[in-house]
């Protein structure tokens, strides 16, 4: 039976200290594909929440100067391509 090494403990505890945190260099937090999805999360949901709420129609209706034909073709130009984009995407 072989007799661990007097440093085999010490070094051990050595490797799981340098896995440890967040904030270290190597981390996968801060890796720039972690970092791109986040912005890309965020740019989908601000434009998610102006194109889908009451912020996208108010818009158009007060360029259509109260034109409610003029909005309502609009509207339907809407949701014409998020119909033909629905397609490809699946």
């Amino acid at each position: 039976m072989a007799s661990p090494s007097p440093g085999g403990a010490a070094e051990a505890k050595k490797e799981t200290k340098k896995k440890g945190g967040w904030l270290e260099a190597n981390s996968y937090l801060l890796n720039h594909n972690v970092i791109f999805g986040l912005c890309l999360i965020g740019a989908f949901s601000f434009a998610n929440n102006i194109f889908q709420t009451n912020v996208f129609p108010n818009f158009l209706l007060e360029v259509a100067n109260d034109d409610k034909v003029l909005f309502g073709m609009a509207e339907a130009l809407q949701g014409l391509a998020q119909l033909v984009m629905a397609f490809p995407i699946g």
